[in-house]
């Protein structure tokens, strides 16, 4: 008992040093973007199920009811002043949704991430709210976005020990070449790692950065997706964003 709760100490206490050194790096602030709400505020829970972002950058939102958790609403929104909701439809489902993204005429994708064997997770509803296919998109989906065309592109739980330099990042943003990884171990959750891709291998560039919100305060229980090189970060209704040109200026990108 006594080895255990040392070893705990000695975990604590390297976690500590190394948030203390995250501290001392440069910030780069969320923008404020927009908003997002339910359309029926009254029947519908506060927080979204899941959010996530069109290849147009159109937000899109799940909304459970407040009494009957089969009941959703899904809603779609622009960024701007105020809350700008340009569609919403009303479903009725049992998946445990954790991933929202549109399709071409008005449908909308909705799916879980995790599924059995054989189990249906993923559904296509129309613009009227009808249930149009069911199918198994596989286990452990830890991202899934489409394209404008309507295709769909998932990414699964893997482990990678390969050669990057930068490891337990959970957000990528891509530009060309370039790379921003968010996310690390325990203390580095908020920390912004630079890397470029090339015929040389996979490299650091420059500095790193925090990204904190636009008060400057930490940046904590923010749902992040990423389009390119646009990070997109929702918390209570708030939509934030930024991208890698600014990401690349607070940590100092040597851009060679």
């Amino acid at each position: 008992m006594i080895a255990m709760t040392t070893k705990r100490e000695g975990r604590d206490h390297a976690s500590l040093q190394r948030r203390l050194e995250v501290l001392k790096l440069p910030v780069v602030p969320l923008e404020h973007h927009g908003f997002l709400a339910p359309a029926d505020r009254a029947e519908m829970k506060r927080e979204p199920e899941t959010v996530g972002v069109g290849p147009d950058g159109t937000a899109f939102a799940v909304w459970s009811h407040r009494q009957n958790s089969r009941h959703k609403q899904v809603t779609w929104h622009l960024g701007g002043k105020g809350i700008r909701i340009l569609g919403a439809i009303d479903v009725e489902t049992d998946l445990r949704v954790s991933f929202v993204q549109p399709l071409p005429e008005g449908r909308v994708l909705l799916a879980a991430a995790r599924a059995g064997r054989g189990e249906l997770n993923g559904e296509v509803w129309t613009h009227d709210g009808d249930l149009e296919h069911r199918g198994h998109l596989g286990d452990a989906i830890e991202e899934l976005q489409t394209t404008a065309s309507g295709k769909v592109w998932a990414g699964y739980k893997v482990t990678d020990w390969g050669a990057s330099p930068c490891r337990s990042a959970h957000s990528m943003l891509v530009s060309g070449a370039d790379r921003a990884l968010l996310g690390g171990w325990g203390s580095e959750y908020d920390v912004m790692t630079l890397l470029r891709v090339d015929r040389d291998g996979v490299r650091r560039i420059g500095g790193q950065c925090r990204v904190v919100l636009p008060d400057g305060i930490e940046a904590q229980r923010l749902r992040y997706t990423c389009r390119g090189g646009d990070l997109h970060g929702f918390i209570r209704g708030r939509w934030y964003r930024t991208d890698v040109d600014a990401i690349s200026a607070a940590a100092g990108s040597t851009g060679t």
